[in-house]
């Protein structure tokens, strides 16, 4: 009888870790996500890393012929709507796009970036341009945009997020 009695009382000492482990991990997690929509400014740190990476990448620093550009920007996925991040810069221009264009394919292109797609410029109302890929920069894609609305205005940005982020439309 006493052997049986242990037994039980094993079990349910067993059951009871089991119970307040669920009710522990179950308590953190909810904690961790009020937390984070709470105080949404806290982002995560491979997403910093790969800002912090994305605004050494000198290309932004680069600027074609008759361009004037403007100041850098950073935009972490956690403070963005869409929750892609974007390191970038943007650009007057007082010459023509195609030159434009042809200077990024080249920058992008000796820096490993391949082009992955291509819209041509200028076109009706919405923004054109490229996106390019590189081997090294998982979920990074850069952008070179071409505004529709506001003539001889572009952007070169970098875009992340740490789930899959490719040139391919979603």
């Amino acid at each position: 009888m006493g052997a049986v009695r242990s037994r039980s009382l094993g079990l349910f000492l067993a059951m009871v870790a089991v119970v307040v482990a669920v009710v522990v991990v179950g308590g953190w997690l909810a904690f961790r996500t009020a937390a984070h929509a709470l105080f949404p400014d806290q982002c995560d740190q491979a997403d910093e890393r790969t800002a912090a990476r994305l605004e050494r990448e000198d290309v932004l620093a680069v600027v074609p012929p008759g361009v004037e550009g403007q100041a850098r920007f950073t935009t972490m996925p956690c403070r963005d709507d869409d929750n892609v991040g974007a390191v970038g810069r943007d650009f007057l221009a007082s010459g023509e796009y195609a030159e434009i264009e042809t200077f990024y394919q080249q920058a992008f292109a000796e820096r490993g970036w391949r082009l992955r797609e291509q819209e041509t410029v200028p076109s009706g109302n919405s923004d054109v341009g490229f996106c390019f890929e590189h081997p090294d920069f998982t979920n990074v894609v850069a952008v070179v945009r071409f505004s529709a609305e506001v003539p001889y205005h572009y952007m070169v940005m970098f875009r992340f997020r740490q789930v899959e982020y490719t040139c391919a439309p979603t």
